[in-house]
């Protein structure tokens, strides 16, 4: 397939903000964070779907 972009899941984590491959130290100097970096809200305009269900009943001899 087609080689993917530098963050293609919109992600906000620090993770995503650095060089690929990564600098031995990560970033050129200390980042200052100020936002949510896991910021997990709802964003309709992704089109992602799929959805969170119950955790399934245990199999035979798991309980």
């Amino acid at each position: 397939g087609k080689v993917a972009g530098k963050n293609p899941w919109p992600a906000t984590g620090l993770e995503w903000t650095i060089d690929s491959p990564p600098l031995t130290e990560n970033f050129h100097e200390t980042p200052v964070v100020d936002w949510e970096v896991y910021d997990f809200e709802h964003r309709p305009e992704l089109g992602l779907k799929g959805s969170i269900s119950k955790k399934p009943a245990p199999a035979h001899g798991d309980d």
